[in-house]
Parts: structure tokens; sequence; C-alpha cells
């Protein structure tokens, strides 16, 4: 993940998965169908090669976000006192 300021396209899908041949000759034994869902992060350094992606992206009717990503700095201290 940057640490840095950047683009960055998050990509949504699924990916069906058919149920194991026990599990359709016997209900609930084995392994039945399921549904995985994937998210996907694209980040981009250069703002064209992001929009060149969106377009992409519409033109295969592809579900995403697109966004402009500035990351917290987050720092702490840590404090130790001897009694």
């Amino acid at each position: 993940m940057p640490t840095e300021p950047h683009w960055a396209i998050v990509k949504y899908s699924t990916i069906s998965h058919a149920a194991d041949q026990r599990s359709i000759d016997h209900p609930g034994h084995g392994y039945g169908a399921y549904t995985e869902s994937i998210v996907t992060y694209e980040t981009f350094v250069f703002q064209k090669d992001w929009t060149d992606a969106i377009k992409d992206l519409e033109a295969r009717n592809i579900t995403y976000s697109a966004m402009k990503v500035f990351p917290a700095k987050v720092s702490s201290e840590v404090v130790v006192t001897v009694e």
C-alpha cells in the first residue's frame, strides 16, 4: 500500500464455485455451491494512466470505484517509566 498520495481504482467481482457431486447427491454433505467476492486495489502514480484505466473499465462494463487517495500519516510515541 503506498504511503504517499496516489490515484487508485477499487474493482469488485465475484467467482461462482459449483457444488461437488457429493453435495448434489446428498445435501448437507460435501462442498456446496458458493460465491466468492473479490476486491482488488490498483494504484497509479500518474493521473493519465488512472484515467486510461477508467476508460477501459467503462468500455468493459466492470464495476469499480475510482479515487485520489491521501494516506493518513500516523505516528505513535512509546513512553517507558521505571518506578
